[in-house]
């Protein structure tokens, strides 16, 4: 499975995130069913922007980096409809 952050993919967030047990009041019509939106990438804080559910998230590069060196076997955004080879 490939993950697809450029503009406009539609992603969610993991299934084991820690968005609703945060229990931020803003968030909390946030799920891992809400599908969002990569709006940008932005190399001068070296993040994603993330928009889901009309909250807007920074996924740091270094996530990303970290997967593919294998240090983390899972990330907190998915593509909502995943391309698999």
């Amino acid at each position: 499975m490939w993950l697809d952050l450029t503009n406009g993919a539609k992603v969610r967030l993991a299934k084991d995130n820690n968005v609703v047990g945060a229990k931020q009041p803003g968030y909390q019509n946030i799920s891992a069913d809400t599908v969002g939106t990569v709006v940008s990438k932005e190399d001068r804080w070296s993040a994603y922007v993330i928009e889901i559910g009309g909250k807007r998230f920074l996924l740091g590069q270094w996530w990303v980096e970290a997967a593919a060196k294998g240090h983390i076997t899972v990330l907190p955004i998915v593509n909502a409809f995943p391309q698999y080879e």
